[in-house]
């Protein structure tokens, strides 16, 4: 398969996975307004509208590279979409394994919901937050797919606002939610088990 199509399998696949896993971005939106009226940091607000800015600006050049082959994949082999295309494929799949194991306490905004409660089976019993680490995976393996600048700047930033919000969301949930603070003691790691 070549890179162009691969690319192009990586372009379809945050398709689906953006109807799927944000039913047509419609949650999204919900949570940026239920967001305001909970009166959510800042912060948190601000990574909730940028990440889909910095998604969309990756799509785009992932779309431009699909028309232009040749564009910004420089000396780029078919083995480095290759690799792009499978880890953007297990990132999506990690992002609705995670999701799915946190069932309704799963909000895009950090709050608590009633009846919340600690998970820690399926990934969270390696980091805190494996939908963030799915989705740095994801993001990473679309940028090393289109071998651009632009996708790894738009990675970079990504990285950034996940940073963030893990940060944010463990101080906000241990102050808030019984058996958090003990959680963080057993599972060490936010993003990469063994490294941070």
């Amino acid at each position: 398969m070549s890179a162009t199509l691969l690319r192009a399998l990586v372009l379809t696949a945050w398709a689906a996975w953006l109807v799927g896993y944000w039913r047509l971005g419609l949650t999204a939106l919900g949570a940026v307004r239920a967001s305001r009226r909970e009166q959510t940091a800042l912060g948190d607000r601000a990574v909730m509208l940028t990440v889909p800015m910095l998604t969309l600006a990756l799509l785009v050049d992932l779309g431009l590279v699909c028309v232009d082959g040749a564009k910004g994949a420089g000396g780029q082999h078919r083995w480095s979409a290759a690799a792009g295309t499978l880890a953007a494929l297990a990132g999506m799949a990690g992002t609705i394994y995670g999701r799915s194991c946190l069932r309704h306490c799963w909000r895009a905004q950090t709050t608590l919901v009633e009846h919340h409660l600690v998970v820690a089976t399926g990934p969270y019993r390696l980091v805190r937050h494996p939908i963030f680490a799915s989705a740095l995976l994801m993001y990473a393996g679309t940028a090393l797919a289109a071998g651009t600048a632009v996708a790894w700047s738009v990675c970079a930033g990504v990285v950034a606002c996940y940073v963030y919000k893990t940060q944010f969301e463990d101080r906000f949930l241990a102050n808030r939610l019984d058996g958090y603070r003990a959680y963080c003691h057993r599972v060490r790691f936010r993003l990469v088990p063994g490294v941070w």
